[in-house]
């Protein structure tokens, strides 16, 4: 009986000491070798085949997410123009000049739903003001452009921080509530004194910025008409398909549906034991194909010379078996994989 080898796969053709060994193999393993191939020719071409279905699966669904980030990049451009458009109407600036002082804020570890509450408190102030109230805001009664009002604010409480950080961090206090204080971070000392991050911002097309925002706007607005007659079409349609028989099949499915979580309910013992063991087979079966498919892919191109050499072999197999298998190992080394991860190639009679 010819000896078991487990051999690690990865053959290197072509070399002619290893062909003169191999042509002196045994012709009794012809059949062995045979039925070796054919089964290992079936299981690679059903790895192959789903391996192919797992992979065009995988780039679908991979395909079909990217169409939905695209989908929702396009509502959230057009959503976060229309934002930006309202935010700054509603702190009575332009856009190019709100975007300007918030992202200046932003860099500053102020965020946008934070520096939005500032702009309506100081908005809320300069209306009590320009009312008689004669507020830390007094002298900023008669504006109404909310961004400029913060602009200089932020610059004159650095002004006084650097006197008197005390003084500084009381006017803070005095316009924007103790809290907001340490939420304003470095404005507080430095104001809009950043000349490096004044530059980069002032190096932006605000002119063009703002051209955009508005033509996006427009555009938001003409998605938000086409969605409302798009669902009132689709109404119609699902309508005229919504019947009675329908309803009534649909009540028949549903209570199918009822049952049939009821049946997995009242089972639940049973139902987690089946799951529990498809959860090791499942992981069983993912090992395995980890560990077996790079030796697969490995072993296709020198298999069938291995193959056909072992069917042309005379005399005893068994020191020129050991001698590939040797050969085979050492060239997988450079590969890094382990000599250890291999196949058992075949276990054969002697007839």
């Amino acid at each position: 009986m010819a000896e078991s080898y487990i051999i690690t796969i990865k053959f290197q053709p072509t070399s002619q000491s290893l062909q003169t060994t191999e042509k002196k193999l045994n012709g009794i393993f012809d059949r062995v070798t045979h039925r070796f191939k054919t089964l290992f020719q079936k299981a690679w071409s059903g790895i192959k085949w789903g391996a192919g279905i797992g992979f065009a699966a995988t780039a679908i669904t991979a395909l079909l997410g990217r169409f939905g980030q695209v989908n929702d990049q396009v509502n959230g451009l057009l959503a976060k123009a229309s934002n930006l458009k309202d935010r700054a109407q509603g702190a009575g600036t332009d856009i190019a000049s709100y975007e300007f002082i918030s992202g200046y804020a932003r860099s500053k570890g102020v965020n946008p739903e934070m520096f939005d509450a500032l702009l309506s408190r100081m908005q809320t102030m300069v209306g009590a003001a320009k009312n008689g109230e004669r507020n830390a805001l007094w002298n900023y009664r008669g504006e109404t452009d909310m961004a400029k009002v913060f602009y200089n604010v932020m610059n004159r409480i650095a002004d006084v921080s650097a006197v008197d950080k005390a003084q500084g961090a009381a006017l803070a206090s005095s316009v924007f509530g103790q809290r907001a204080v340490t939420q304003l971070g470095p404005l507080v000392s430095e104001g809009f004194g950043d000349k490096e991050l004044l530059e980069t911002l002032q190096s932006v097309d605000w002119e063009k910025y703002q051209k955009t925002v508005l033509e996006q706007d427009a555009l938001s607005n003409k998605q938000a008409r086409l969605a409302v007659v798009r669902e009132i079409d689709d109404f119609f349609a699902k309508s005229k398909l919504t019947t009675e028989k329908k309803i009534k099949q649909q009540d028949a499915y549903l209570r199918t549906q009822n049952a049939k979580d009821n049946s997995l309910y009242g089972n639940y013992d049973k139902m987690a034991k089946i799951q529990e063991t498809a959860d090791k087979l499942e992981k069983a079966i993912t090992d395995f194909g980890l560990t077996f498919l790079p030796i697969l892919t490995t072993a296709s191109e020198g298999l069938e010379e291995l193959v056909n050499a072992v069917k042309d072999a005379k005399g005893d197999p068994t020191p020129h078996l050991k001698t590939i298998a040797g050969f085979i190992v050492k060239a997988m080394g450079p590969l890094g994989y382990s000599t250890s991860a291999a196949l058992h190639l075949w276990n054969g009679r002697n007839r």
